[in-house]
């Protein structure tokens, strides 16, 4: 099932790719999205993207007590921090919400909101400007 997380995944991993002029299979990634739905879906669409995966060594995930929407990506010695921007964080929390509200986990109405929301969120969310960009100093 297609989830929104994956698909913020999937444009941090495309704009990771613009930042640092990479092709597919080259980024390290440190996920801090945990192993657990629905932030661990995050890490699917960083995959997808980026082609860098866990399978191949190149993404890792961080062993954190509070996961969140965040990678650190790091090629040629440089390191750059995206983390989905708080407001589009409350946009998928209302979203879900609205969802279990109205069906519940286990109905199918829930899991169709959730891809038409995914669908939206893809069509109207702009890159670069859902996410917080920081370089991180290596040195």
């Amino acid at each position: 099932r297609q989830g929104v997380y994956s698909v913020a995944g999937a444009k941090m991993g495309t704009l990771a790719m613009e930042i640092f002029n990479v092709g597919p299979d080259v980024l390290k990634v440190k996920s801090f999205a945990g192993i657990k739905p629905p932030y661990s879906c995050l890490n699917d669409g960083i995959q997808v993207s980026t082609g860098s995966t866990i399978g191949q060594g190149l993404i890792t995930i961080a062993e954190v007590e509070k996961t969140k929407p965040e990678a650190v990506f790091t090629h040629d010695g440089r390191s750059v921090r995206l983390k989905l921007k708080d407001e589009y964080l409350a946009m998928i929390n209302r979203d879900i919400e609205e969802g279990l509200i109205k069906f519940g986990l286990l109905d199918d109405g829930y899991w169709k909101l959730v891809r038409r929301s995914a669908l939206k969120y893809w069509l109207e969310w702009d890159r670069h400007e859902i996410f917080e960009i920081e370089e991180i100093n290596t040195n």
